[in-house]
């Protein structure tokens, strides 16, 4: 069957203007992988702790050389570590913190959490250079445990929490 070379004019014609949109539509869905890749790979360079979102409260363990580092709501990174863990004869900890300045140094801070949601307040004091010694102010009651300890950097959300385990 022949067609007019006007027809077969037009058919190629439409099929260069298919293979022009194909083309465009692979490049673009190229482009938007390539973009997607350089996304994560620059948030997981440059974003911190993957598992803290701004303003997100972050859980690490209670143990001497511990380490939580949160960004909080405000844009604030604080990075709290534990130095040194003491239980007895009551529970004590020398603690590391960098950033978060300048509420993030007030020793009102720092709170620990018995397994009764009963909070006790912490007392502290300031060695310098980002370094705080804090000690439970009394005794924990009889029958109670430790939960965690709480720091709150600052008054936005993004708490730092060493969990006792």
């Amino acid at each position: 069957m022949a067609h007019s070379p006007e027809y077969e004019r037009e058919v190629i014609r439409t099929l260069r203007l298919v293979r022009i949109a194909v083309t465009l539509l692979l490049g673009a869905v190229a482009l938007v992988a390539v973009l997607g890749v350089l996304g994560i790979l620059f948030s997981l360079a440059f974003g911190g702790d993957s598992s803290n979102g701004g303003g997100a409260d972050v859980h690490g363990r209670l143990t001497a050389g511990g380490v939580v580092t949160v960004t909080t709501a405000d844009g604030r990174k604080v990075e709290a570590r534990i130095l040194e863990l003491a239980w007895a004869p009551g529970p004590r900890v020398l603690v590391r913190v960098k950033g978060g300045e300048p509420v993030s140094t007030q020793l009102d801070r720092w709170y620990l959490y018995l397994d009764d949601n009963t909070r006790l307040a912490m007392d502290g004091t300031a060695r310098g250079n980002g370094t705080f010694f804090f000690a439970l102010a009394g005794t924990i009651p009889a029958g109670k445990s430790v939960r965690f300890v709480h720091f709150n950097p600052d008054d936005s959300h993004g708490d730092i929490y060493f969990d006792a385990q």
